[in-house]
């Protein structure tokens, strides 16, 4: 399956906006109401879609990386204070996300933040 930051896929690839693709099965290996397996890998994509705005024809892509829910929690925890300042978020202003119980788009928001500020490579 594949989910991105915006509705359309497409849209996605052509603004660089960041996608993630990963099998349903081995991300919720017991349902998605057990909640997902915090070990198993999945892929971010991402493209240069600034260079399509620019006139250079064809897009490449800038980010193809595979990596797990654990990793992504020790990067965020690493930088927390700078990546919530970063998107607004403070004491008044909590990450609205669960990162306890999360979810596919969760662990999608979790990786466009984090690769935002220090890149997910």
């Amino acid at each position: 399956m594949k989910i991105g930051t915006d509705v359309s896929l497409k849209t996605c690839w052509q603004e660089g906006y960041l996608t993630m693709e990963f099998k349903v099965r081995e991300l919720f290996p017991n349902g998605r109401k057990n909640g997902l397996d915090k070990g198993c890998t999945v892929r971010f994509r991402k493209s240069d879609g600034g260079a399509m705005k620019m006139g250079i024809s064809g897009i490449t892509k800038i980010l193809d990386v595979g990596c797990d829910f654990d990793w992504l929690m020790e990067l965020y925890n690493r930088h927390k204070d700078d990546i919530d300042s970063m998107c607004g978020y403070d004491a008044l202003n909590p990450r609205p996300d669960d990162l306890e119980n999360p979810d596919e788009h969760v662990m999608l928001n979790l990786a466009n933040d984090v690769d935002h500020y220090c890149g997910l490579q």
